[in-house]
């Protein structure tokens, strides 16, 4: 799953438990793997969300999401409910741009978040296609 928040991007998937990893073993499906591309993104969900405060950061030199957490899904089915709370804007990406709490990462988040609908954008019906560019 792949999560956009005013916190930041995330990608989120089941941990796979056969592979051997610097976060041990559990019980298969019972754990998810929060990645992120930037760690101000990342430590800003585990900042926001006390189900996360106590979660270890790993980062994986050379991988596409050098920063991890692992999450019981319990857990992170609760970060999601209160994500859905902090849904109080009527455009996304102005919100982004005006109020998330993120710094350093905030102008290039934006950029890629518009770049982003844009791509979306294409994806939908033949008439939304390209009105934004004058097409």
């Amino acid at each position: 799953m792949w999560l956009f928040t005013d916190l930041g991007f995330v990608s989120v998937v089941e941990v796979d438990e056969r592979r051997g990893a610097p976060w041990g073993m559990a019980k298969q499906g019972t754990r998810l793997l929060v990645r992120a591309r930037s760690r101000e993104q990342i430590l800003s969900l585990m900042i926001e969300y006390k189900e996360l405060e106590d979660a270890r950061v790993y980062q994986m030199e050379g991988a596409d999401y050098p920063y991890r957490i692992v999450v019981e899904k319990e857990a992170w089915r609760r970060v999601m409910a209160a994500l859905v709370d902090r849904v109080t804007y009527h455009n996304f990406k102005d919100h982004v741009e005006r109020d998330s709490p993120l710094w350093e990462s905030r102008p290039a988040y934006v950029d890629k978040l518009h770049r982003v609908w844009a791509t979306m954008a294409s994806f939908g019906p033949w008439w939304t296609r390209g009105w934004w560019e004058g097409d």
